[in-house]
């Protein structure tokens, strides 16, 4: 099949119940993290304690070894199908005189690249396919970089170029990090906000370099597109800071092209925007007989609402949506009974502003209905935490598609969703499966393809289809009878059956699929060449390099 091909190794296989004292990493304790990855490659030459008596002289971090106790406590995965991939090594970077560890990720790339050991930076852990972690087939030596210490993330607000405000932040800075430091430190006088996603443990460094998406990107933009500078450490060029002005080619590539690709960045600074004054959150929920019918009404309800008529409405860049069709439970029965069709989201204005919105766009009335008795007068922060969710979680398999008008989802697709939600085969995990869309369009639209790394400027929304298991239930990808196969092959038939044999023609590359072929076009379509050559450029060796990470084009002198 050209969209989706397994190929699952030993890395994929899931953990064994236990407990480990995780709590103060954050994860949730049902697992057991190995103390390290098997030794392949593991050479006598490589000259560890030389890294560490680096470090040690600068005062600029800290070399973690697998025997000491609080090597299992970093760059945990949370994704915790790849659990047992464990790197070498760990560095945790120290903050010296607000550098962010800069000083100690400099240490390390520059000991790598003489050393031939490979780096894997590490923000929190979210990467759906475990490309934050190590592989245990690599054949280099592997070195961690965990920057999410919250002496790193330093939060600050600042005068910006032309009048603006700017926030910047540490890599390992999450959304739950940031919204809190912006609801309590106004600057001139009001508050600000970026936008960022709505899950709180996702830290800035991966949602921003693989665009990001959010309940405030039709209006400002992705994440990306808020960018002004970022500071990247590189095999090639060591510390730089790419803007529009300077380094131009990465900080074009920064912007979409995903992360683990061109170095290590330690912080991030974005265009803030003022909070508005009104804002108010919809969060509505359906069952039905007939949930195909249902499902395909609301969806195309809010299809024709986003993307027919008069795109010029200003108030369209308001109206911020995620639609999904999920279910949760223990078995296939009961998942069926829970499976249902909703809609959650956010609107700058007020519930009465919103309904105006609506009505207008000519949405029909039972929905108008629905938002009236299913939307609540929020502030913009307590929105935010309304609509923060922490999913998926524990373990679980995941694809994505764009859909837009080359690949749409018809009545037909709609349907096979809801069939598939509900023969899904259940499992412990309450976050269930089922499909998620994010709408697009308005503000990230504006700009050409081909102006940031991120290609999928003509999209409607971006399809995320899930399938969760979890620590406690039978997890051994590689067993057909266990619970942890069964919600995997549920998956891959689903998507099969919706997108057919070919698959969709790109996927969204924050929500990374192992299996999936021909990656380079679906994620980057027409900007994968010019990914290349920014990446011959700065990691021309390929220090940082995974399944699916950007290839050099050819060994590049500096």
């Amino acid at each position: 099949m050209a969209g989706m091909m397994s190929r699952r190794t030993a890395l994929r296989r899931g953990a064994t119940v236990a407990t480990a004292g995780l709590a103060a990493a954050g994860v949730p304790v049902l697992v057991t993290v190995p103390e390290a990855r098997a030794a392949v490659g593991e050479g006598v030459s490589t000259p560890w304690d030389k890294l560490a008596e680096l470090l040690d002289e600068a005062g600029a971090g800290r070399l973690f070894e697998p025997a000491e106790r609080l090597f299992g406590t970093l760059g945990v995965p949370r994704n915790h199908v790849y659990i047992d991939n464990r790197p070498l090594r760990i560095l945790a970077p120290r903050d010296i005189d607000g550098d962010r560890g800069a000083t100690g990720v400099e240490i390390a790339v520059a000991w790598a690249g003489a050393n031939g050991v490979r780096v894997i930076p590490y923000s929190n852990g979210h990467n759906y396919a475990g490309y934050s972690a190590t592989d245990p087939r690599d054949a280099c030596p592997t070195l961690l970089v965990d920057l999410s210490d919250n002496q790193l993330k330093q939060p600050a607000l600042a005068d910006g170029a032309g009048g603006t405000v700017v926030l910047t932040a540490g890599s390992g800075t999450t959304n739950g990090d940031a919204y809190p430091f912006l609801r309590t430190n106004p600057f001139r006088g009001r508050q600000w906000a970026v936008p960022t996603g709505r899950c709180p443990t996702v830290a800035l460094g991966g949602l921003t370099l693989g665009g990001g998406i959010g309940f405030s990107d039709r209006k400002y933009g992705l994440t990306c597109d808020t960018l002004v500078a970022t500071t990247v450490v590189t095999p090639a060029y060591g510390k730089v800071v790419a803007t529009a002005d300077q380094h131009s080619d990465l900080f074009w590539a920064c912007r979409g092209g995903a992360g683990n690709n061109f170095g290590i960045h330690v912080d991030f600074t974005y265009a803030a925007h003022p909070v508005p004054d009104r804002f108010c959150v919809f969060d509505l929920k359906w069952q039905a007989a007939d949930l195909a019918a249902k499902a395909w009404s609301v969806y195309d309800a809010f299809r024709r609402l986003l993307f027919e008529g008069d795109q010029s409405d200003p108030r369209l860049a308001d109206f911020h949506l995620r639609f999904g069709i999920g279910t949760a439970g223990r078995d296939q029965a009961e998942a069926k009974r829970n499976a249902r069709c909703n809609a959650l989201g956010e609107f700058y204005g007020s519930k009465r502003e919103l309904i105006a919105f609506l009505e207008s766009r000519g949405l029909p009335a039972d929905l108008v209905a629905d938002f009236e008795s299913g939307t609540q007068d929020l502030n913009f922060w307590d929105a935010t935490n309304y609509t923060f969710a922490t999913t998926p979680i524990y373990q679980w398999g995941s694809k994505s598609a764009i859909v837009d008008e080359r690949d749409v989802l018809d009545e037909a697709r709609i349907a096979t969703c809801v069939r598939y939600v509900q023969s899904w085969p259940g499992s412990h995990n309450d976050d269930g499966a089922g499909i998620a869309l994010f709408a697009l369009g308005a503000k990230i639209n504006e700009k050409d393809p081909t102006a940031t790394a991120f290609w999928h400027r003509r999209a409607q929304f971006i399809m995320a289809l899930e399938s969760s298991w979890a620590d406690n239930d039978s997890t051994d990808l590689a067993d057909p009878t266990s619970t942890a196969a069964k919600c995997q092959a549920w998956l891959d038939d689903f998507y099969l059956r919706v997108w057919g044999e070919a698959g969709p023609s790109h996927c969204y590359q924050n929500f990374p699929d192992p299996d999936l072929t021909d990656w380079q076009a679906r994620y980057y379509g027409g900007n994968y060449a010019r990914l290349r050559e920014v990446k011959t450029k700065y990691d021309p060796d390929g220090m940082f390099h995974y399944e699916q990470g950007i290839q050099a084009l050819r060994p590049s002198p500096r």
